[in-house]
């Protein structure tokens, strides 16, 4: 599985993203396997201790990224992906538990 994270327009998308080649024409496209947005909120805490500073941090949950099919395979144009990235540990923990209990 090669999980990684794509952005594309102001979605960011965690998926099993393989890149395909054409043989003949040497077209690029990608193939997004189990896709789902990445949604970040900000939250706030504060602390009443004096002295002390508001720290800011973002709870991040996962949705499914085309909620109107069961497909879970999506073949993407590369020209709407602006970027792909390896996500951070604890984002592609959370990815990986959720797609086995998806599929188990």
């Amino acid at each position: 599985m090669s999980v990684r994270v794509a952005i594309i327009g102001n979605d960011s998308i965690i998926a099993d993203i393989k890149e395909l080649i054409d043989p003949e024409d040497k077209n690029r496209q990608y193939m997004f396997n189990n896709p789902y947005r990445v949604i970040m909120q900000p939250t706030m805490l504060l602390s009443e201790d004096a002295g002390a500073t508001a720290e800011n941090t973002s709870q991040v949950s996962l949705a499914t990224w085309q909620p109107l099919t069961q497909e879970t395979t999506f073949i993407v144009n590369p020209s709407s992906v602006q970027t792909i990235f390896e996500p951070v540990a604890d984002l592609k923990s959370m990815y990986q538990e959720l797609i086995e209990n998806v599929t188990n």
